[in-house]
């Protein structure tokens, strides 16, 4: 299913079943075609507010973040270069294994790993994201609207 994100309010919600509920380990996979550089993060993908359960997003600089709650500290990750240009469809996998707070995610773009930097270290326990929505286009505040395929 194709669809366009106009950057305003759209998103697709899949509520918080419990078939989307209790990531602990997940994969995302997503085919974008990013419009404009924003003047703001541009969800992608989320559970809560966008990097709070968790968020996958494209920074102001067109980078790639991921963030996962943990009840000491959360973590953050950024991908070390500009990794999404607009108007280039572009295939973008992430997969993260929150079994530990030293584990580190992993972003593929077009089939090639990109190297990350961790800008928060995760600590403690990882937060369950039961209680949100799973979100595509939005954080679950509706803010922080993506632009574009």
């Amino acid at each position: 299913m194709s669809r366009n994100f106009d950057g305003v309010n759209d998103n697709i919600s899949f509520g918080s079943d419990t078939s989307v509920d209790g990531f602990v380990s997940l994969t995302l996979s997503l085919w974008i075609n990013k419009g404009a550089i924003p003047n703001a993060n541009m969800t992608l993908c989320a559970k809560g507010r966008a990097l709070d359960v968790f968020g996958f997003a494209i920074n102001t600089a067109s980078q790639l973040d991921w963030g996962r709650s943990w009840s000491g500290c959360d973590g953050k990750w950024t991908a070390s270069s500009a990794t999404v240009i607009a108007g280039t469809p572009t295939h973008v996998v992430l997969t993260y294994n929150g079994a530990a707070p030293t584990n580190n995610p992993v972003i593929y773009i077009n089939g090639a790993s990109i190297a990350l930097s961790r800008s928060a270290s995760p600590t403690t326990n990882l937060l369950s994201d039961a209680a949100n929505s799973l979100i595509i286009g939005e954080n679950s505040n509706g803010t922080q609207d993506y632009t574009g395929l």
